[in-house]
Order: structure tokens, then sequence, then C-alpha cells
């Protein structure tokens, strides 16, 4: 079996000569369909355990059992904020059911990216989903309000080319 390794950051494909996300995603797929594992870079060795944070949000090698989908859609993507107050976290965190909790969570939102972090007042999370639609919203929101009490926020996120094809020309003065 041979093993590719995934660049760090989505931007950062200069292992495959591009920078350009699809371009990677479509290098995941043919070493998939090759018979290629893919090493993410949270995982040093396929032989290597799993780490407790690995653990916690049940994150594996590419193409043993993806969550996230790799297709490009139509829709908008936002930046998703959840901040989560102590309780129930806390208690998840006592009685061991918060890598549950998290993988439930995150297994019905489907986020691209994903990432724990402090948002100042306690724990919080910044996800990157791809909606079609606002009535796809509360399926992300939900989950994390009904699970952790948390409180969400949303941001539009645009790429470059995104936001360079937006006509800002137009508002050009003189």
């Amino acid at each position: 079996m041979t093993i590719a390794i995934a660049p760090a950051r989505v931007g950062d494909c200069s292992s495959q000569g591009t920078s350009d996300p699809l371009a990677r995603r479509a290098h995941h797929i043919a070493a998939r369909s090759s018979g290629q594992r893919i090493l993410e870079p949270w995982r040093t060795s396929l032989d290597q355990p799993l780490k407790p944070v690995e653990k916690l949000i049940g994150l594996q090698a590419v193409g043993t059992s993806p969550t996230v989908s790799h297709t490009r859609s139509l829709g908008m993507k936002f930046i998703v904020e959840a901040s989560f107050p102590l309780e129930p976290f806390n208690s998840y965190v006592r009685d061991g059911t918060i890598g549950e909790k998290i993988g439930e969570t995150l297994q019905a939102i489907h986020p691209e990216v994903v990432y724990f972090t402090d948002l100042g007042v306690g724990r919080g999370i910044l996800m990157i989903v791809d909606l079609d639609d606002a009535s796809q919203a509360p399926h992300v929101t939900e989950p994390l309000m009904l699970t952790f009490n948390a409180s969400v926020h949303y941001r539009i996120a645009m790429a470059p080319e995104e936001l360079a094809s937006a006509g800002l020309e137009k508002y050009a003065t003189g």
C-alpha cells in the first residue's frame, strides 16, 4: 500500500503542484481510487494510535470513512461561531460523554472545517459550512443549541475569486 501525504492547509497544495483546493480534492480522489491512503496532518503514521483529541472528535485517515462531502456545491459558505456555556459542557466532560456528544453533533452538521478554540468567554468552536439555502441553517444551529446550549452566530465567507467576481468596480468613484 502506498501513502500520500496531505498538505496541512487546504490552500497549501505544493506537494500536488497547485494551491487550488479542488485540485487537492481531485488528488485525494485519485489517490483513493488507486489504492493509496491519504495521511492527513494530524496523523504522522497510519500505525500511530489516535491522540485523545482525535478520539474526541472521531478523526480518521481520509478514505477510511469520510463524513465531509468533497464535492463543490453551488451554495454559500458561512463561518459559524458557537460559544459553549459551562453547563452542560462540564457535565459531559465529567461523565465521559463529551466525545460522543461532539462526534454526534459534527456528524449532524457536516462542517468542511472545524476548530475548537477559546472565544474569550470560554469554550467555543469555529466551523466553515456550505449551505444551499437559508432553510438549512437550523440543521447547523439546532444540534449545537440543543446539545450544548450554545449561542450561534453566522458570517458569510467568500473565497478571493468570489470577491473578484462580485463587480465591486461599479462602486469606484472618479
